[in-house]
């Protein structure tokens, strides 16, 4: 079974956006399918983490206002904590199975609504264009960018994207601090489990810059063969 993917692109000829199913044959097939599973995956977990997180303290602080306004709080902490899971699993499940819908039905899959979004503002600047006066209408072409600050860019960006997925990771580590899964811990382990922290963000930030700078290698010497190839 072959895998594919879908993209949007520009075609100049046309002047439109076009829809292009791509197939993954070879050593990109193998490759290419762990890279769009691992997201999936990792898209179920952290949204399993998001709603657990969200749930658990939803589901603590209601009982710990319930207990308090009871006659206080003596002798409920296993009850607060057993609330506090109950909510983890319910919440948490309840954003696992929002999130495997959106991924089974395409209409609500977020890539499909940018890519709409993307359409309509392209004729929305179609019609604007046609409007437009053609005196008006004419502007200088723009300069191209400075090799070294569009290198920067992409570092800068790269670098961005690894944060965030450091930080994304956190928050799952963070969630699971409040789920029954986690183990006791005592807290002598905060201050490493800080600096564990900034490692992993620090780390993934430079994985992404490192990440992005070989895949505008790569794009750039991609196309360059194509333009041999013509």
């Amino acid at each position: 079974m072959n895998f594919y993917s879908e993209r949007f692109y520009y075609h100049e000829k046309h002047e439109d956006l076009f829809l292009e199913t791509v197939h993954f044959r070879g050593r990109n097939t193998v490759f290419s399918r762990m890279i769009h599973y691992f997201f999936r995956i990792y898209g179920m977990l952290l949204a399993t983490s998001v709603g657990g997180l969200t749930g658990a303290y939803a589901f603590a602080k209601t009982s710990r206002i319930f207990y308090q306004t009871q006659g206080g709080m003596a002798d409920r902490t296993d009850t607060i904590t057993w609330w506090q899971h109950c909510g983890w699993i319910l919440v948490g499940g309840i954003f696992l199975i929002m999130r495997i819908y959106q991924i089974r039905n395409p209409r609500v899959s977020l890539t499909n609504v940018a890519a709409e979004q993307l359409v309509n503002l392209k004729k929305k600047g179609d019609e604007q264009e046609d409007q437009t006066p053609p005196e008006k209408s004419a502007e200088p072409a723009a300069q191209p960018l400075n090799p070294w600050v569009e290198v920067v860019i992409i570092i800068w960006l790269g670098g961005f994207m690894g944060a965030l997925m450091g930080v994304s990771l956190l928050l799952i580590w963070y969630s699971l601090t409040w789920s029954p899964f986690y183990p006791a811990s005592d807290s002598d382990s905060i201050s490493i489990n800080l600096n564990v922290s900034l490692y992993l963000v620090g780390i993934s930030s430079v994985l992404g810059a490192a990440g992005s700078v070989v895949s505008h290698v790569k794009y750039e010497m991609n196309m360059k063969n194509r333009t041999k190839d013509k």
